[in-house]
């Protein structure tokens, strides 16, 4: 369950019935730190994933990225369970969405199989980051957060795609 794609109610820092309201000037506690931290945690697998990519070792990569969406998937849990949603935390969410999802795969992709394809190879890897990027800023923007279906291919479903090529060849 995450801020920037689950489309399911109740996700970190946002109300039922509406987007996430800002948390105000309040006393940051464990419960709003701990959520954060499995965030962080997919940020790093995001950011090692790349230099595993560019290094060559792509199986180490591939699996960064699907410990990344693990580590994802458990920061609004965490939040909810501990009632420790907020804006913020919702925010640095679709930050880490964007580089675990869209510029992570993109790199490995690349550095597999794309830099062969030359000026294609590097639009089709830049197409991947843009339009992760556009699919959740539109999913941020959508007042039902996909309460309603989903429009579109979800970035982490293009991510796990990436990863599970490297995983059968």
């Amino acid at each position: 369950g995450r801020a920037g794609e689950a489309g399911r109610p109740g996700v970190r820092g946002q109300d039922r019935d509406g987007p996430p309201q800002a948390d105000g000037p309040t006393l940051i506690t464990w419960r709003k730190i701990l959520p954060n931290l499995f965030t962080l945690g997919a940020l790093a697998c995001a950011v090692l994933s790349i230099l595993h990519a560019v290094h060559g070792e792509f199986l180490a990569a591939a699996q960064l990225i699907m410990l990344c969406l693990i580590l994802d998937g458990f920061d609004g849990n965490v939040a909810r369970l501990f009632k420790g949603e907020s804006h913020f935390g919702a925010e640095l969410d679709t930050f880490v969405d964007i580089i675990g999802y869209g510029v992570a795969p993109a790199v490995l992709a690349y550095e597999l199989v794309m830099q062969e394809h030359g000026l294609l190879g590097l639009a089709f890897t830049l197409w991947t980051v843009m339009a992760g990027a556009l699919r959740l800023s539109r999913f941020r923007s959508d007042p039902d957060r996909g309460n309603k279906g989903f429009v579109g291919l979800p970035i982490t479903v293009n991510s796990s795609w990436i990863a599970a090529f490297v995983f059968v060849t």
